[in-house]
């Protein structure tokens, strides 16, 4: 678990269905199912406050945490292309 500013982060490789602090307000950073959209994206969508770390979602960039989150929306939205999402400053 991590802190940055107001926001209580738990980070995994894979996705957890019940993190730490859940119940809380914390968020869930994952990777591992990269882009596939198979059951575990589908259950896991249905979780507010996890997201999808997957490189291939963030066109391979660095970008911050407003970033991924706007980032898996769009994913989830199937607005996502397969091209970069991070926003130019």
């Amino acid at each position: 678990m991590i802190t940055d500013n107001d926001k209580e982060i738990f980070l995994c490789h894979f996705p957890v269905s019940d993190w730490c602090r859940a119940r809380h307000g914390s968020w869930h950073i994952y990777g591992h199912i990269h882009n596939k959209k198979n059951d575990v994206y589908a259950f896991m969508k249905t979780k507010e406050r996890a997201l999808n770390a997957a490189a291939c979602i963030s066109g391979y960039a660095t970008v911050s945490f407003d970033e991924l989150v706007r980032n898996n929306n769009m994913f989830q939205a199937d607005k996502y292309s397969g091209s970069v999402l991070r926003q130019d400053p």
